[in-house]
């Protein structure tokens, strides 16, 4: 079995660190075809998946603080962007419809 092994960004340090998760997901995702094909590699080969130059900026400085809005249950973090920075409000739960919408058949209760 091979190994497999994903560059990263060339400068890291005091970037986010929710864009540069997403930032990674996304290179996951995009060279799916690579990754499979080093962890089916004989022996002790290593395949190495660049860094899509074009993430770099999707990736923001990190200066703050804070919980982060898409991960709250790391709780207070450092190294996030404003963006990533979670509000106080809490997101409402949908509002139930009253009536169903024309062609939904209502379940039974």
């Amino acid at each position: 079995m091979g190994t497999v092994r994903l560059n990263g960004p060339a400068l890291a340090d005091g970037k986010c660190i929710m864009c540069l998760a997403r930032a990674k997901q996304v290179q996951w995702e995009q060279y799916q075809d690579e990754i499979k094909a080093g962890y089916e590699a004989p022996g002790d080969k290593v395949t190495w998946i660049p860094w899509p130059a074009a993430l770099d900026k999707e990736i923001a400085d990190g200066p703050y603080r804070a919980v982060p809005g898409d991960a709250p249950q790391l709780g207070v973090v450092d190294g996030l962007c404003w963006n990533d920075v979670a509000g106080l409000a809490q997101p409402q739960p949908p509002q139930r419809l009253a009536v169903p919408p024309p062609g939904l058949i209502p379940g039974r209760r």
